[in-house]
């Protein structure tokens, strides 16, 4: 059995500024193509796939394509033009009414792969633990294009670079720790279901290691916005916990690719990714 992932693809950016709709919807549609050609059993989407405003489309223009279950988290800008509770309701509603569209942030039982091998996953987060946000001159678009972000009536002595740094730390935190909350959920009944092998999917890098930036490790004014210590922190203590499940943890988010074995059983790897160029990689499951 074999698995295509897709990270970071970000079909919003096919083309150029002057690309028709039409266009970029035939560009999508080739992409799809060269997915189904290399004819997995299984896709797994560890996240930006393009905006809230279009990610149900492509995911089901990618459905009719390659006609087969589809694994998926969402990423940050998934949910640009939209907000946390409209896209993730969205997903969940899609994903109740069709066959192979399977948001896992929505699903509340790991999904069977094999008799010893199931997937799980959760969006994920950064929460701002790794690095220093205070020293960082970062501003993402995260926080003016998703509406849980916002907040008005901010006094200027309560901003940090034009921003409402405070809500926004405690509007990460919060979602990194309820997605952690539920992968460790879903961890707990794949084990008491017996699975062996357990393949994670989320979006942001849960360890500090793995953000790599041209090959070279991020620095500390970007790993705020790259990584999840919340989820890192939760993986080591559930691999530590059932040293016979194998995890293997698959994100995206940084661009640049990455892999490490954090324990005995538990890796984790990396996709990277280009703008405007989105690709896929094969994976052999057990």
């Amino acid at each position: 059995m074999k698995a295509a992932w897709l990270t970071d693809i970000h079909l919003d950016c096919l083309g150029n500024v002057g690309t028709t709709p039409q266009r970029r919807q035939m560009l999508k549609k080739m992409f799809f193509e060269s997915v189904a050609d290399d004819n997995p059993d299984v896709i797994f989407i560890t996240g930006d796939v393009s905006t809230g405003t279009e990610i149900v489309n492509d995911l089901t223009l990618l459905e009719s394509v390659v006609r087969r279950p589809i694994y998926f988290v969402a990423g940050n800008h998934d949910f640009y033009g939209s907000s946390f509770d409209d896209v993730t309701t969205k997903l969940t509603v899609a994903s109740q009414t069709s066959d192979n569209i399977k948001y896992l942030y929505g699903c509340h039982t790991p999904r069977k792969l094999t008799d010893t091998t199931c997937v799980i996953g959760a969006d994920g987060w950064y929460d701002m633990l790794h690095g220093d946000w205070r020293t960082s001159d970062y501003v993402l678009n995260d926080w003016f294009r998703i509406s849980e972000f916002y907040m008005s009536n901010v006094e200027p002595g309560e901003r940090h670079l034009g921003v409402d740094i405070k809500h926004i730390i405690n509007v990460s935190r919060k979602h990194a720790r309820e997605c952690a909350q539920h992968i460790l959920g879903n961890i707990q009944k794949a084990v008491a279901k017996g699975y062996s092998n357990v393949i994670i999917l989320t979006h942001v890098p849960p360890f500090a290691s793995l953000h790599l930036f041209e090959g070279r490790h991020a620095t500390k004014d970007a790993l705020p916005y790259y990584t999840s210590k919340i989820m890192g922190d939760m993986l080591i203590d559930v691999a530590e916990k059932y040293p016979n499940v194998k995890l293997t943890c698959l994100s995206g988010h940084t661009h640049g690719a990455a892999r490490e074995v954090i324990r005995d059983n538990l890796t984790c790897i990396v996709g990277g990714a280009e703008y405007g160029r989105p690709r896929h990689q094969i994976i052999e499951l057990w």
